[in-house]
């Protein structure tokens, strides 16, 4: 697709932590995601991360709430760290590579936690619905990057995804990494 990714209602110094981010990504994947960033401050985040940001793929505007601004947020990895806001971009980038590749819908992704539809011996479930209203299970004693991606494998790739870019690699277990490092060879996400 190509083209120009707007972003629409930021102070300069916002602007400019977001464009530091998307700097560390392929420049096709950002166009092809977004057509338009925008600050939203009426967003209502009740100071949750998963509140942080919203996309809309018909449109592809990706919203960003204040919240996924707080400077004293931090995820870390021993020394390394990803600020919020770098987490909610990675993590609707893996969206969006997900939804165009459909990655969380092979039977690859989904043998790394056991996903599953069906409730059965050794099974687990995330007491959430994912996005989609869709109830997912998944396999006892799995490692995920953070608890949101037991909700379903869309955002269990979202966060792996956002982890692994992040640079977060302790956070990301290691058949999940051996994946991502296949994938990035495949799709150039690097």
């Amino acid at each position: 697709m190509g083209g120009k990714t707007i972003l629409r209602n930021f102070n300069e110094d916002k602007k400019k932590r977001v464009k530091d981010i998307l700097k560390t990504l392929p420049i096709n994947i950002i166009y092809d995601a977004f057509t338009i960033i925008e600050y939203a401050p009426e967003m209502d985040t009740k100071r949750k991360i998963e509140n942080a940001a919203k996309y809309n793929k018909e449109s592809k505007i990706f919203y960003l709430s204040p919240e996924a601004f707080a400077v004293d947020e931090k995820f870390t990895d021993g020394n390394k760290y990803m600020t919020i806001l770098e987490h909610v971009i990675l993590h609707e980038v893996g969206h969006y590579l997900d939804e165009k590749y459909k990655i969380s819908d092979t039977d690859g992704w989904r043998k790394l936690s056991g996903w599953t539809q069906q409730p059965t011996a050794g099974k687990v479930k995330l007491n959430l619905k994912d996005g989609d209203g869709e109830v997912w299970y998944y396999d006892k004693g799995v490692d995920f990057p953070r608890w949101y991606a037991k909700r379903s494998p869309a955002d269990d790739f979202a966060e792996t995804f956002a982890f692994y870019k992040g640079g977060l690699l302790n956070r990301v277990p290691e058949n999940k990494q051996k994946f991502m490092k296949l994938l990035s060879e495949k799709i150039k996400i690097e």
